[in-house]
């Protein structure tokens, strides 16, 4: 569930005093040392110049999508004659950049993910003291933690959802009506946000504010609020963004069955 940021911290007090203090913990997190972060420590410690290292970056960033950083695999697949100038020139730190590739590099608390147990966890569970946040979180990752039967629950703190907030008190404060935002199938929007959308403006929006965000609200000129659902999907890893894009833009759709026509009309056969 997504919350507030302020919103967030009372849902997760609320389940801390409904469970009990001791049965409830943050989720800890074991980071993975990715393609480009491999790069970037390495290249620091074996003193390739900077410049040098944000092209390498650079050239890697064309396999990212959605903020997901590709494997060492499709990066030579995709970008690896680009790359081959520098992997003659720094053999070594791609060599150990790849083998490094998902070794931990350092550990974390999970943004949103709280363990609920019927047992007090620190009993059973391993736990880590995190001076930062003068907290105990699990040392297990979510994934393992579930394997072990632990409830997991997802409390989201979203800033977008402050500035909405924030919004209705501005409108408020100066004698307007608030938006409705659980009612936005029944608003009208201005012809001014579409054009502001055709123009690649994403910054300040959920989950869009990236190259590939930027780059296809401006191919899908949305014009409605299912537009606008079906854009936020297709940003997302997953969907086939080039077949919806030919239904869209008037070419025969072609179904593998009636059942998945009558569920993906709206959107060209893609499931979003």
């Amino acid at each position: 569930s997504d919350f507030s940021t302020k919103g967030r911290d009372k849902v997760k007090a609320y389940v801390a005093n409904k469970y009990g203090q001791k049965y409830v913990s943050d989720l800890g997190t074991v980071i993975g040392l990715k393609s480009k972060g491999a790069i970037n420590d390495l290249g620091r410690v074996m003193g390739v110049s900077i410049p040098e290292v944000r092209k390498i970056s650079e050239i890697m960033d064309k396999t990212t999508v959605a903020g997901i950083q590709a494997d060492w695999d499709t990066i030579n697949d995709v970008v690896g004659k680009e790359l081959a100038p520098f992997k003659n020139k720094y053999p070594q730190m791609f060599q150990w950049a790849e083998r490094l590739y998902d070794h931990i590099r350092s550990y974390g608390v999970h943004a949103s993910g709280l363990i609920v147990g019927d047992e007090e966890l620190d009993g059973i569970f391993p736990m880590r003291w995190v001076t930062k946040d003068k907290k105990l979180v699990t040392q297990w990752p979510m994934e393992t933690a579930e394997d072990f039967g632990y409830m997991k629950m997802d409390f989201l703190g979203l800033r977008t959802l402050d500035t909405l907030e924030e919004i209705n008190s501005i409108l408020a404060e100066s004698g307007k009506d608030p938006i409705d935002y659980q009612d936005l199938p029944n608003q009208t929007f201005p012809e001014e946000m579409w054009d502001l959308l055709d123009k690649g403006l994403t910054v300040g929006l959920f989950q869009v504010e990236d190259g590939s965000g930027k780059q296809l609200v401006k191919r899908m000129r949305c014009r409605s609020l299912d537009d606008l659902v079906d854009f936020l999907a297709l940003n997302r890893p997953g969907p086939d963004v080039e077949e919806y894009m030919k239904g869209r833009a008037g070419k025969i759709v072609t179904y593998a069955h009636p059942l998945i026509e009558n569920v993906t009309r709206s959107t060209y056969g893609m499931f979003l």
